[in-house]
Formats: C-alpha cells, sequence, structure tokens
C-alpha cells in the first residue's frame, strides 16, 4: 500500500491562510501510521515538515475511532 503525502496547493483566495513551503496537510491515514510506527517513510516525512495541518474533518474521524476501539481508554493516549 502506497500512502502519499501530498502539499496543498497554495490557494487565491484571500480569506484562506497560505501554507509554507515545507508545510503538510494530514489525512487520517498518515495520522494512524505514524501512530502506529507502521511507515517510517510516512513517520520521516512528517518529521522533516516545518508545520502540519490536521484538518477538522480528519481529527474528527480520529476521535470517532478512538471512541469506537476495543479500548477508548489506552487509544486515547497517542491522540
Amino acid at each position: 500500500m502506497e500512502i502519499r503525502l501530498r502539499q496543498r496547493p497554495r490557494s487565491a483566495s484571500t480569506s484562506t491562510k497560505a501554507m509554507n513551503p515545507g508545510s503538510l496537510a494530514l489525512d487520517t491515514t498518515a495520522v494512524v501510521l505514524h501512530l502506529r510506527h507502521r511507515s517510517v517513510e510516512v513517520s520521516q516525512k512528517l518529521d522533516a515538515a516545518s508545520e502540519l495541518y490536521l484538518p477538522v474533518t480528519a481529527l474528527g474521524e480520529l476521535w470517532y475511532g478512538v471512541e469506537h476501539s476495543g479500548n477508548p481508554t489506552r487509544s486515547r493516549g497517542p491522540l
């Protein structure tokens, strides 16, 4: 399985803050792989980023996963 981390393109809109070069917008899969130590490649890219952005949708998906896991108390720790 190949996970690609892409830089978010800069928006021409003045209503949104442009991301700095070297910044990454994360998705749920990338965060889970990093937290579970399942992908050295993903972890290296996250470590090298100057800034990390986590969309509120991805944050909600992560919390949903925690609350519906077999052990929510243990699953909250890494998040």
